[in-house]
């Protein structure tokens, strides 16, 4: 299939071409950003949230972030004085840029291995990550200094947290979910006999919808057993 350079598509090709396969992220909240496999750039777009009107037009291109290696995570900050994008490599480096000047902030090497999960506390000032080195760490914004660090067995294939509490997909296959406080595990839910590969979970309802390497989506609460 061919693979089209993203800065030259509108919003809804980007949806394409991530449904079929080519991008690997299209992230949304008042920006847009997607990157192809084959790039280690990050081109990041705004657009106007009356774009999936009738009258549509493309998102408008702000900048390239350059990479020495394939970006694997990424997530903003966009409720602070400073609009964030963070950005986690293949390599195991953390990224940190300011959206509004398009500039590299500050760079951390944090894991030995592919970062799977990277994502800011709600307050802005702390990022976690995930890597399947299989540490989750906590580190600080302004500083860039580790707050929380803990390795948890196994690789890490998948994350997603509110914050408070991170629910990882494991090598085993298993739903782990911890407490960012205490890093302690409070639950694990075993879903798949292989590696689950991507998670969410809706912010209202507390759903978790996970997917793993057996082609199947399991959804569930954090609670069921």
């Amino acid at each position: 299939m061919k693979k089209f350079p993203c800065n030259e598509v509108a919003l809804y090709l980007c949806l394409l071409l991530y449904k079929s396969n080519i991008v690997d992220t299209v992230k949304f909240i008042g920006y847009l950003g997607a990157y192809e496999k084959i790039h280690p750039n990050f081109k990041v777009w705004s657009f106007d949230p009356t774009l999936f009107s009738k009258k549509r037009g493309p998102p408008e291109l702000q900048g390239e972030l350059d990479h020495d290696t394939e970006v694997t995570a990424v997530d903003l900050y966009l409720e602070g004085s400073d609009k964030l994008l963070v950005s986690g490599t293949k390599d195991g480096y953390i990224f940190i840029w300011n959206l509004d000047s398009m500039m590299l902030q500050s760079q951390h090497w944090n894991h030995q291995d592919v970062i799977v999960k990277v994502n800011f506390s709600p307050d802005g000032q702390r990022i976690l990550s995930c890597s399947e080195d299989q540490f989750m760490k906590v580190i600080d914004v302004e500083t860039g200094l580790e707050i929380l660090s803990k390795d948890i067995g196994q690789p890490i294939r998948c994350a997603t947290s509110d914050g408070k509490l991170v629910a990882a997909g494991v090598e085993s296959g298993d739903l782990v979910i911890w407490d960012l406080m205490s890093m302690e595990c409070i639950q694990t839910i075993q879903l798949s006999q292989r590696p689950l590969r991507s998670i969410e979970v809706s912010s209202k309802s507390r759903i978790v919808v996970a997917g793993g390497e057996d082609g199947s989506v399991y959804i569930l609460k954090p609670d069921d057993k």
